[in-house]
């Protein structure tokens, strides 16, 4: 790992959890190598070593540190409990499992901490106390249930946790300005998406890539006879940005608006910068060369995009993008001829990063997909 790296410096002085794990710095003046998350003072920059391993550091003859324990598992040290004691709070939360000070303090004897300690802890991580975080989640399940069901307001108050219709009111009216009853009639006036049969349907958010056939079929052969009851939808429906939805056709009309407003900024010198939409690393990006290419960008433009073009937009192009002397560069093996059919840029067989070679068949296999 390269010693002058300046943007593992930068890390290492933020304390960026998002390099935790990726690399490893050793103290040459104490022989101590420790997480870029460790709490302890900074030493010199003539002082740090870099490691891509724990391994590596332990062979050049450092020890781990005894306050991040960089030997263990991110997240597992006792360094990291305020991290994990507000996730495991968050969770119970999603969990409906936290809806008083009795599984504050389980989490608590769980860490062996006082609840007041876990109170500071989750007030210094999310920035809010515990019982803003269990009232904001009773308000938001009351506002969809008011918004997309016909459920009266007593019955709202109680299924969202609120133990009397006077606090859920007050609490409503103080958090958006409005008593419950004017958000009803703006859902009943076509604002909001309740219905008028005797069930109650509610929209559930999720991030995309989801494996909905995956999970019809792990629900459907777990649903209990006279209960519940899963069927396949007549009809292949796409959620929209603004929470509708969209048939096939419609999605389809959108995309080739979209990739018709790509190629025009395109032609008009506009930086297109591939990779900055969320989806399943490495394979996302490669789908979106192809939507590049479909626009009617050329392919070696279309790849450009994921790789020079970037490191030109952040200021980077005089240490990467490109391969030249000089210049830093992860590489991959394709099998096939990108610039005459760009759907092979999914056949990669060898990949080259950091220094070190990648076969490509195991990772897929332990992945459990291919793109």
């Amino acid at each position: 790992m390269l010693q002058d790296d300046r943007r593992l410096h930068r890390a290492l002085a933020a304390r960026d959890a998002r390099f935790d794990g990726l690399f490893f710095v050793g103290i040459t003046s104490t022989r101590i190598y420790c997480r870029p998350i460790c709490p302890a003072k900074l030493a010199r920059e003539a002082n740090r070593r870099f490691f891509a391993t724990a391994q590596e550091a332990e062979q050049a003859g450092f020890r781990p540190c005894l306050r991040c324990r960089p030997e263990l598992a991110p997240g597992s040290a006792p360094v990291d409990d305020a991290q994990r004691v507000a996730q495991l709070i968050v969770q119970r939360l999603e969990e409906g499992q936290l809806d008083g000070s009795g599984g504050l303090e389980e989490i608590a004897a769980q860490f062996e901490l006082s609840s007041r300690q876990i109170r500071r802890i989750v007030q210094s991580e999310l920035g809010v106390p515990p019982i803003q975080l269990l009232l904001t989640r009773r308000l938001l399940l009351a506002k969809q249930l008011l918004t997309e069901t016909r459920l009266p307001i007593t019955e709202v108050a109680f299924a969202s946790g609120f133990s009397s219709l006077r606090r859920f009111n007050d609490a409503f009216a103080g958090r958006y300005g409005m008593p419950p009853t004017r958000l009803r009639r703006r859902a009943a006036s076509g604002d909001g998406h309740a219905g008028d049969s005797g069930t109650s349907t509610l929209m559930l958010a999720y991030r995309p890539p989801y494996d909905w056939t995956g999970m019809l079929a792990f629900l459907s052969a777990r649903a209990l006879t006279g209960i519940e009851h899963v069927t396949q939808p007549l009809r292949r429906m796409l959620a929209s940005a603004n929470g509708g939805a969209v048939t096939p056709e419609q999605a389809r009309d959108r995309l080739m608006r979209s990739l018709q407003i790509i190629k025009a900024l395109h032609d008009a010198g506009v930086p297109i910068v591939a990779g900055t939409d969320k989806g399943v690393p490495g394979v996302s990006v490669a789908r979106e060369i192809e939507l590049y290419v479909q626009a009617g960008i050329s392919p070696m433009e279309a790849i450009r995009a994921a790789t020079a073009v970037p490191a030109r937009v952040m200021g980077l192009a005089a240490d990467s993008g490109t391969i030249a002397p000089g210049l830093r560069a992860d590489l991959i093996v394709v099998d096939g001829n990108p610039l005459e059919r760009i759907s092979d840029i999914r056949n990669v067989t060898l990949v080259c990063a950091a220094g070190r070679l990648f076969d490509t068949a195991p990772l897929w296999k332990a992945g459990g997909f291919r793109p």
